[in-house]
This record gives C-alpha cells, structure tokens and sequence, in this order.
C-alpha cells in the first residue's frame, strides 16, 4: 500500500505541476506562501490579498476538520479508505506546494518541508488521522497569524476612513459641494483658509500659505502660487486657491503612503521568531536523522520522530500571545504596527520625548495681556484674535477660545498676508493691523521699546512663553503672553517609567534654551537638548545607542521620522490626520502618554509568556525524542500525544493570555491626577 499511494501521490502532484507550467495558470490552490508575499507586497492590492489569505486559511483548516472526522469513520468502515485517500490528498498538496516553493525561491529547508514529509508519508501509511491531524494544525497556526495582522489592518483602515468626503467643485463661476469619490483629473476645487487639501494637484489661481508638516515634516508653511504642486493632507493656513486636479482619492500620494504603511505592518515578536527559527534550523538534522533511521526503526518509527520540531504549535500559541497583548492595548486606543516594538520595549533604558505636541500639548493659551496704547486688554485680544482669522496653528486657536470666552465678537478684517514664522497683518476701517513676534516688528520698524512690554518680555523669556505683539498703523498698541500647556499627566508619566526601569529621561526640542530648560526642570527631566535641528535628533539617538543604550523616541508624527527610524522603538502621539506618513511603530491614538508605563509592563509580561511558551515546547520536543527512541513509537501514538498536549497548551495560552486587571488600566486618568 505505501509504495501505491505515495506513486499515486506523486503522479498527482507532478502532473498538476506540469499542467500548472504548461498552461501559466495554478490549479492547486494558490499557496500561502504566495498569500504572504502578496500581503508584504506594496505594489500588490494589501485588502484583497488579506481577503484571499483569509478565505484560503479558512477553506484548508474547514477541510482538515472534515478530514479528521472522514478518518474517524473510516477506523470502522475501511471502506471509506478511497475518501480518505482523495480528501488527504488534496489537503495535503498546498503544503507540499509551499514546501516546493520554499526550496526553489528561498532555498529554505524548514517546517514547510518537515509538515509536508509527515503529511505525504502519513498518507502512504493510510495514517489519514495523522495526516487531517498536521494540516489542521499547520492551517490553525497560519490563522492566528492572520488574526494579528487583520486587527491591525482594520484599525487602520478605521482611521482612514475618518477623512473628510466632500469638496466644493468650481464650474464656471458656480461652486457645487461633491463626493470626493466623483472628482477626477482636470477638475477645478477652491480650498480656503483653514480647509485640509484633499487631493494632488497645481495652483490654477490665487495663493496660499500651506502647511506641509503633516506630509513632508516641514516645520515650516510654504508659500504656493500659480502653478506650483500641492499635495493631499495639506493645511491652507492663509489664502484662498483653485485647484486644478491630477490625483485623486487612493491614487493621492498620502494615500499611497497610507497603502505603504499598512502593508509594512508585521506582527511577529523576537521570541516568535527565535521559536520558528530554532525549528526551522533543527528541521534540516531531524529530517536527514529521521531518514537515516528507518531502515531500523522502521519509517512509522521515524517519521514519528519529526513530530519533535513543534513549528506550528510555535507559531500559534506565539500568536496568541502576541494577539492577545495587542488587542487588548487596541481596545485601549493604542496601535501596535509591529509585534516586536512591544517586546523590545522591556529593554527601553533611554526615552527621547520631542518637546511641542509630546510633553506640551499643541494647544497654547493665553496668558497675561499688556496694553501700552489706547486700547483695553479686551480689544488687544479682540484685534489678536480677529488677525489670525481662520488659521489652525495653536497660537491662532489659543487667541480664539480666550476671545470666545470673554465673549469677544470677530471683526471683520480684511487683506490678510502671512509672514511665516513671524507673523500677520491686515486691514480694519482703514487701519492696518500687525501681530507677530520681536522679529516681525522690527522687520516693520515698529519700535518696542516700552518699559513695561520690556520688563514682560524678560519675564516670558525666563518662563519660556511666547510673547507676539499686536500693533495699528506702526504704533504698538500692547502684547500677549502665549503659554504652552504642559501635559497635565507628563509628570506621573516620567515618575512611572522610572519605576519600570528607565534610566534616562530626555527632551530634544528646537526651541529656545530658556523655555526648554524651564521645562525640564518643572518635569525632572535628566537632561535637555535645545535649538535641535530636525535632522540633528537621529544624531542625538545614534549618540545615546553607540553608548550601549536601548532608545525609544516619542514625537509628534513625520517631522521626527529620522530620529523614530533611528530608534529601537518609535512612539507617536499623532491623531487620525497623521498617521498616513507616521513611521512610528507605536501609534497613541488618543496623543495620552499615559499608556507608556504600562506598555513597558505589558512588553515584558509577554517577554515572559512567550519565554514559558518556548521552554513548554522545547521540552516536549525532547520528550517525544526519548519517546520514539527508547519506546519506539508510530505516528498514531506521537499524534495523540501531540495533539493532547497541543490541546493543553492551547488552553493555557488563552488563559494566560487574561491580561492583569492593571493592564486594563490602560487609559485611567486617576494615577494622572
């Protein structure tokens, strides 16, 4: 019977194979090899090739059920034999097709191969029991894996999906609000200040001030005129322009970032790979130990043996683990894009935290107003808040929710120009109004040589709060201080992350000495850098590694991609409108750095979990050696041994994988105050 069905077996699977070459197309079903390669492959549909690894996981493992209950039956009717013979046959020969491939394109001798020769000598023995028995499990773990990969995938796509839809379409001198979805190149769209770009295209008409920050990392808004590009995921911060449209929806090049980064995503952790790797390299003994031992164990008695190397029980219990750590953090709005940066998050000894939008929040306030002219407090804030018009920077915000609060009404200003980076100027009832900084004043030879905006100037600098100046018609009408707010949680934050191990705590920021080292003195920071230059932050975290450190570094989105790419860990606080180029591996949805603490706790409690998990099935590698050596046990017994202690295993895991009630504890504001 052996030499009939692996003839049989064999002239199945070379003559599918040949037809395959022959005709160009696959008739057995495309391997999950194949399925895993499309999903890592950019340029390849990441949400189909999800769909199809889903559907094909799904299909084998509901066949290698059927298949298990077929050889149950065919225990009393033998004459079922033929049915088990074609069902196993078929489960089998995607494996064995994977094992082919992994061969020829990889020149990988490992666990593809070791499932495939249990399966085919399983089925030349009529052990279709053994057989239905190694495909379920080999399809179970593939299904684990794709369970972490999809809860990700889906939360990204849950953010994308948050974009705005619609646009105001210009035809002629009409404006007609549309579906994103319905524009196409060569379409006309007014965006005005304030509005978020939505697609890729040129200036047709008028100019604007944008801010690319969100896209390209330019700290800095850039002025756009007639003719010059302008990109999706942009901010209009100043003017108003047409748009004549050359990319749209997902052929945009944010949206062909977001498509990068989500299927870049990889969820293995190091302990996951050291499992697979160390049963990948023992495949290749146990396999030509295995053959040499059957002329005298026989081949039921050495194949037996190759049940030692567990790579799929590896890969799923591994995967539990994993999936359940980083479901249980995503419940808590928290995105873990790639299951390592969890785990190595335990060996984090040095955090780098940008200053704005990490250890501050984005939005100032206002503090002390000075007048020094005709005007009140309340119309200096008044003139300040009504300039900055619809701008979305966080000075401009501050300006308008103090003007709010007072109850200020919004004047009706006209002409506005944008300096960047030193400030505005409009037009009111024939005034001209100027707000902006030292600089911007000068630059307009606007003098403020006035004792008491001097003495408050000294004052904002030691305190490290901006200070912008509003002027009418060249005479200096008054100041506002500008107070960035401080996290009201950064404080316990850093306490907590001592206490998990942390030995140095540091700010990076290019802001000035004085409001930075103000800053760290008020949050007990190790060190501080000031006047950093973007580029200069991965100097910074390469300086701290080669000094035998683990870094993690905590920015604000893109403009601190160097410095995240550098780093051992890259932690990000961007919102929804971020993410689409965020290169950090952990994503803080809610911008709270309040998780950090605990996601140190949780990396090493999966460092442990996966730790005992190796151990578990290292010893029952060697148990099952010393089994089929001094017992010399078949293929039936090492099964049910196996899928015994699979089963308990299997148990375990999601047990364990119950996370601590502290863990829940995620997003608790109490230990914030």
């Amino acid at each position: 019977m052996l030499l009939l069905n692996l003839g049989l077996y064999a002239g199945i699977y070379g003559g599918l194979r040949l037809w395959e070459s022959y005709k160009k197309k696959p008739l057995i079903h495309l391997s999950q090899a194949r399925v895993d390669k499309a999903v890592d492959n950019p340029e390849v549909n990441n949400e189909t090739a999800m769909v199809e690894s889903n559907k094909y996981t799904d299909q084998q493992l509901l066949l290698s059920t059927g298949a298990m209950g077929l050889s149950v039956v065919g225990f009393a009717f033998p004459f079922v034999s033929p049915l088990n013979f074609a069902l196993g046959t078929y489960i089998s020969l995607p494996i064995a097709k994977r094992a082919e491939y992994g061969l020829r394109q990889d020149k990988q001798i490992g666990n593809d191969l070791l499932t495939s020769a249990v399966c085919i000598t399983s089925l030349g023995l009529g052990q279709y029991s053994v057989l239905a028995l190694q495909a379920w499990v080999y399809h179970f773990a593939s299904k684990q894996v794709n369970r972490s990969k999809n809860l990700s995938h889906q939360v990204i796509s849950e953010v994308f999906n948050q974009q705005n839809t619609l646009v105001w379409r210009v035809t002629g001198q009409a404006e007609m609000e549309v579906a994103l979805e319905d524009l196409v190149a060569g379409d006309m769209i007014i965006i005005r200040t304030g509005e978020t770009i939505p697609v890729d295209g040129r200036v047709h008409q008028g100019a604007a001030s944008v801010d690319q920050q969100a896209l390209t990392g330019e700290s800095l808004a850039v002025e756009k005129s007639i003719g010059d590009p302008v990109f999706a995921a942009t901010v209009v911060l100043a003017g108003t322009v047409q748009i004549q449209v050359e990319h749209a929806g997902k052929d945009t090049n944010a949206a062909q970032l977001a498509s990068i980064l989500a299927s870049s995503t990889d969820f293995k952790t190091q302990r996951q790979l050291l499992g697979e790797a160390w049963s990948n390299k023992i495949a290749l003994p146990l396999l030509a130990t295995s053959a040499a031992l059957i002329p005298t164990w026989g081949l039921a008695s050495a194949t037996a043996l190759l049940f030692s190397a567990p790579t799929n029980s590896i890969r799923v219990m591994s995967s539990l683990q994993t999936y359940q750590h980083l479901q249980q953090i995503a419940a808590h709005g928290v995105l873990i894009k790639d299951g390592r940066a969890l785990e190595s998050l335990q060996d984090i000894d040095v955090i780098l935290f940008d200053k704005t939008g990490t250890l501050t929040k984005n939005q100032s306030e206002v503090g002390e107003i000075i007048r020094c002219g005709k005007l009140d407090t309340d119309s200096v804030l008044q003139y300040a808040s009504a300039i900055e018009g619809r701008l979305q920077h966080p000075i401009a915000k501050a300006l308008k929710q103090a003007a709010e609060h007072r109850g200020l009404n919004e004047l009706p200003l006209m002409n506005r120009r944008y300096d960047v980076g030193s400030g505005i100027s409009a037009d009111y009832q024939g005034q001209h109004i100027r707000l902006g900084n030292a600089r911007f004043m000068a630059m307009s030879q606007i003098s403020i040589d006035n004792p008491a905006i001097q003495q408050h100037a000294q004052r904002a600098e030691q305190k490290g709060y901006a200070l912008l100046f509003l002027a009418i018609d060249k005479q200096l009408q008054g100041a506002i201080e500008i107070h960035p707010q401080v996290r009201s949680e950064a404080a316990q934050v850093l306490l907590h992350l001592r206490e998990q191990g942390v030995k140095k705590l540091i700010m990076v920021s290019g802001d000035h000495q004085q409001a930075c080292e103000t800053l760290g003195t008020q949050l007990g920071l190790d060190k501080v850098h000031y006047e950093v230059l973007p580029q200069e932050k991965a100097d910074l975290v390469r300086e701290y590694q080669a000094q035998g450190h683990r870094v993690a570094f905590v920015g604000d989105g893109i403009n601190d991609s160097l410095a995240m790419k550098q780093a051992d860990v890259a932690i990000s606080l961007a919102g929804a409108s971020t993410i689409a180029t965020d290169v950090a591996q952990v994503v803080l949805m809610d911008a709270h750095l309040r998780h950090l603490p605990e996601l140190i706790r949780l990396s090493k409690q999966l460092d442990n979990r996966l730790k005992n998990t190796l151990l578990f099935w290292a010893g029952y590698g060697t148990a099952n050696v010393g089994a089929v050596s001094l017992l010399q046990w078949g293929l039936l017994p090492s099964s049910l041994v196996f899928i015994s202690v699979f089963s308990l295993g299997l148990v375990h895991a999601q047990q364990s994988n119950e996370l601590e009630p502290k863990a829940l504890s995620l997003d608790s504001e109490a230990a914030y105050g």
